[in-house]
């Protein structure tokens, strides 16, 4: 319980703020690349807004302030968002220290919570979207991949064959399910069997060491990151190697923690990096075109970026140890 004195010194806080009406002068929103390059990339807005305006009324926020509720008290809160998937409108976010799957509506900035009806999740890594609205989550904690079902029902998969699986892509009616500690590829039917896996642990070319990304390139080849080789690989359905780039290094276009990625309609490669805080962005050829975004706090900076994912228009990145989603718009050529 709140003592008299402090409850009436909040108060009197909260009326003083709701009364000022300073104007607030923002710069100009950053982009990438840095000029003198034409911009391509362009910093639009967080999930959430940290200076989303308060629409409550003053007499609400006096009484939020004296029984200590806060702001949007009753959505849930990203605590570390990991993977994304795109929706028209929305986009899902896998967060596994919530644990949660969370949905945003990108035109209210409303957050709400999904599960299945006959269980929690354990620590949800990727989420992926399939035909009829069907979602696939790669639950690490649990060790599986959840099924959802447009009506809510859910199926489990890959109980006993997977170990925590952490990425996921749709290919044809195949789901490829990254499993890091087993640096390995799983290939499973839309009916829930396994069909296939590839990989095993090695260097360079010659296997996995923990593969934490996949994206389907429209061209029908399946990408992979391949971590701790500092690779993105090229991969036919059906698991032949087709080629990779990348490598370790500090210099600019090199890898120094890939994480995972996305592919635009053309065929445009963009992958995250943990450690440099960056979205380093790639010609269909594996050629290096420009980074976005860069390591900090401010609007477009990033601290452990994870997750990504392409939009209408846009590109959302997973901030993890900044609790938030990130949005930059196109502007410009892409290529």
């Amino acid at each position: 319980m709140r003592s008299p004195v402090l409850a009436t010194s909040l108060l009197i806080a909260v009326v003083a703020a709701a009364c000022s009406h300073a104007p607030v002068v923002r710069p100009p929103a950053p982009a990438w690349p840095r000029a003198p390059a034409a911009p391509r990339l362009q910093w639009e807005r967080s999930f959430p807004d940290p200076e989303r305006p308060d629409q409550r009324s003053t007499l609400r926020k006096i009484f939020d302030v004296v029984l200590g509720a806060e702001p949007g008290d009753g959505e849930p809160a990203l605590v570390r968002p990991f993977g994304l998937a795109a929706l028209p409108g929305q986009l899902l976010v896998a967060d596994p220290d919530g644990p949660a799957l969370v949905r945003i509506d990108l035109a209210g900035a409303t957050f709400t919570s999904i599960a299945c009806e006959d269980g929690a999740w354990g620590a949800p890594m990727a989420v992926a979207v399939g035909t009829g609205g069907v979602i696939y989550v790669a639950d690490a904690g649990l060790g599986l991949v959840v099924r959802m079902a447009a009506d809510g029902r859910c199926d489990r998969w890959g109980l006993g064959v997977l170990e925590r699986p952490a990425a996921l892509a749709l290919l044809g009616d195949r789901l490829y399910v990254a499993d890091p500690p087993r640096h390995a590829v799983e290939v499973f039917g839309l009916d829930g069997v396994r069909q296939a896996g590839f990989g095993a642990r090695g260097d360079g070319d010659e296997g996995f060491n923990f593969p934490t990304g996949l994206a389907a390139a429209p061209d029908g080849t399946l990408l992979v990151v391949d971590s701790l080789n500092f690779k993105v690989k090229r991969f036919r359905p059906d698991g032949l190697l087709l080629g990779s780039f990348g490598e370790a290094g500090e210099e600019e276009g090199l890898f120094m923690r890939p994480k995972a990625l996305a592919v635009d309609a053309g065929g445009l490669v963009y992958v995250t990096d943990t450690q440099r805080g960056q979205v380093l962005v790639f010609a269909p050829s594996g050629a290096f075109l420009y980074a976005a975004g860069e390591v900090g706090d401010s609007p477009g900076q990033l601290s452990l970026p994870a997750g990504i994912a392409v939009g209408a228009g846009a590109l959302y990145v997973a901030d993890g140890q900044h609790r938030r989603v990130e949005e930059f718009r196109f502007i410009g050529d892409r290529s």
